[in-house]
């Protein structure tokens, strides 16, 4: 299945610019507008975007085209890319020189990739993209945002009080930054899912998850099963990521930090451990929001189409309440703790990543 959007479309031109600079510098091609020159004749140069499961790009001679998954689009660094326009161009070029009765990735086939000087890397039949991600230079758009956020969150827990406030400040107008060009780029985006966390019941910790993830410009929700509750957060695809390496470090970090809370305050029972976990979301969202205030108007966009986004995937949302007693000496100290929250967990590398087949 072909694929149009204002995104998609912006990703094709992206494509076909780095196949237009193969053909030029690497092949010594000529070119001439969207076509190349071979023998006399001017090919068309025709890139399209296509969806599906193990097939990463193909060379379809009928047509002379050439199509690239939209996955690449959101896993494949530039230089991963270009490898697998390298591939393609050169089933292009294999079959302007012998046609279409050989193998599809024969002697030919590879005969023609080293003469243009490039290896396995870009004439073997199948690909993994995650590795080869890993073992090249730069990084995704994605991730360049994701770091950069971790990397000032880390810094946020800082003893020294005005490199904590510049760090946080700088994470939070990073992310909003980047959710502000979104929009006004206009971009047509995928609105992303993602259940990250379960449970027997809805306890003191996921709801402190939840209200400091609604600070990552992602929706969160609650979602009942037989199994008990799950957290889901719900938004961009970019925002949800970086709200999910959160998710999962507070889920770790908040129970450490009520071990060390009973160990070293002496304070036990369940009303005191919900309200120490009210308390720390108290306490870092309280960080925040004084970041967040020379930007009110800008968020009050980004949280109205955060709502448009919850209400494509959940039209009839209801709300949750908690009615329990607080504890406030335990939310006081919960509080404090919040305020000192450090998220710096490095990116988890062991996510699956995209393979599939070059033809």
């Amino acid at each position: 299945m072909l694929i149009y959007s204002k995104t998609i479309i912006a990703f094709i031109k992206q494509a076909k610019s780095m196949a237009r600079d193969i053909l030029l510098s690497e092949m010594n091609l000529k070119l001439k507008g969207q076509r190349f020159f071979y023998k006399g004749y001017y090919y068309p140069l025709t890139i399209v975007c296509f969806e599906g499961d193990g097939q990463l790009g193909y060379f379809k001679p009928h047509g002379y085209e050439i199509g690239i998954n939209k996955k690449l689009f959101y896993h494949a660094k530039d230089s991963v890319l270009r490898d697998i326009l390298r591939h393609e161009l050169a089933h292009f070029y294999t079959y302007l020189v012998y046609g279409e009765n050989i193998a599809a990735h024969g002697k030919e086939f590879r005969e023609i990739c080293k003469s243009f000087g490039w290896g396995e890397d870009v004439y073997k039949e199948k690909m993994d993209v995650s590795k080869q991600n890993e073992k090249r230079e730069g990084e995704l758009e994605k991730e360049k945002v994701i770091l950069k956020v971790q990397k000032l969150l880390a810094l946020s827990s800082s003893s020294n009080l005005h490199e904590s406030q510049l760090a946080t400040q700088k994470a939070n107008e990073l992310l909003l930054r980047y959710n502000i060009e979104r929009l006004d780029m206009n971009e047509e985006e995928d609105i992303c899912v993602k259940r990250i966390l379960q449970a027997k019941r809805n306890g003191g910790k996921f709801r402190a998850i939840y209200e400091i993830l609604k600070s990552f410009f992602v929706s969160p929700v609650f979602n009942h099963g037989k199994s008990g509750v799950y957290l889901e957060i719900i938004g961009k695809r970019v925002n949800v990521e970086m709200a999910e390496f959160v998710g999962l470090y507070l889920d770790r970090e908040l129970e450490n930090l009520w071990n060390m809370a009973k160990k070293e305050k002496g304070i036990k029972g369940i009303r005191s451990k919900n309200s120490f976990y009210e308390g720390i979301a108290k306490g870092y969202l309280e960080k925040i929001e004084q970041t967040q205030r020379p930007q009110g108007k800008a968020l009050m966009i980004i949280n109205n189409f955060l709502d448009q986004d919850l209400r494509v995937v959940h039209p009839r949302l209801g709300k949750t309440s908690y009615q329990g007693g607080r504890d406030g000496s335990s939310e006081s100290l919960g509080h404090k703790w919040g305020r000192k929250l450090q998220i710096g967990r490095p990116l988890d590398s062991s996510k699956k990543g995209v393979s599939g087949l070059l033809e």
